[in-house]
């Protein structure tokens, strides 16, 4: 499944609900309410190690990651990508897939990166 962010933003009941439908989950209007409850839920955090002792990530790091999941979804941060992500990050996007609506580019089956960014938007974004 692909789900476009600006599409999330645009349409979120109907989006959220063909998702729930693709991962066999019931889905629940509190869903598009998930702001309201993740900062508790954020302060669960807690910094990570690795097995040596070493910091993975902070606590601070780790809430700043996910400082958009206390807060409704902004349609003003929609295509932000095309004026912010850096060339690079840039660059391995749009080689990963199809582009997003407006793009010109065409998908050529290597999307792996690109899915795999989505994935984390859904889970940073509904935080269930």
């Amino acid at each position: 499944m692909e789900v476009r962010y600006e599409d999330l933003i645009a349409n979120t009941s109907s989006v959220l609900q063909k998702i729930c439908e693709f991962i066999r989950l019931p889905y629940d209007p509190q869903m598009e309410k998930y702001y309201q409850w993740s900062a508790a839920r954020l302060d669960e955090v807690k910094t990570m190690y690795r097995d040596d002792g070493s910091i993975v990530i902070t606590k601070e790091e780790r809430l700043f990651n996910q400082r958009f999941t206390m807060r409704p979804p902004e349609a003003s941060r929609v295509f932000r990508w095309r004026t912010e992500m850096d060339s690079e990050t840039r660059l391995r996007f749009e080689s990963s897939g199809r582009r997003p609506a407006g793009g010109a580019w065409l998908s050529h089956g290597r999307r792996p990166w690109r899915q795999a960014c989505l994935t984390q938007l859904i889970i940073q974004r509904l935080h269930w």
